[in-house]
């Protein structure tokens, strides 16, 4: 995965995108995990090569969650980061500064402020769609939410 000076990574943030039906399925090879992968479009309805993955991780043995947002953009050279939110949160003592909350502006590694510890779904995914100016239609539910169609 390339990473994307930040500077090229705000002006790709300050365009609108819009994600349509985000739905979330088990990833096989994780244990308690969910993720959603959508393509984007433009507000014209135009694919722009943007698609986020969304990751869920709720472990009751260890006592952790996990909330790994990321907006990815398809390249010919391969797939480039362009934004990501990390959110960890741990029943036990947290032993290195990497797993404290923090964002991905391309390059650039921004720690989070104490609150985000305390975030909820609601809270990173509302932050996720504010800082890469992605409007979800319908919203993205809960991955533990069950709804019937």
């Amino acid at each position: 995965m390339i990473d994307i000076p930040e500077s090229e990574a705000l002006v790709i943030l300050s365009q609108p995108k819009l994600c349509y039906d985000c739905t979330w399925a088990p990833i096989k090879t994780q244990a308690y995990a969910m993720e959603a992968v959508m393509g984007l479009v433009d507000q014209s309805e135009q694919r722009i090569r943007q698609y986020i993955r969304l990751q869920y991780q709720s472990h009751p043995v260890v006592g952790s969650t996990t909330y790994l947002f990321t907006l990815f953009s398809q390249k010919i050279t391969g797939v480039e980061r362009i934004y990501q939110l990390e959110v960890r949160q741990y029943k036990k003592p947290i032993k290195s500064a990497h797993q404290l909350p923090h964002e991905h502006i391309g390059k650039s590694r921004v720690n989070g402020s104490d609150s985000w510890s305390t975030w909820g779904y609601d809270e990173a995914i509302a932050h996720f769609g504010s800082r890469t100016n992605i409007v979800f239609m319908p919203e993205v539910v809960h991955p533990n939410k069950f709804e019937l169609r």
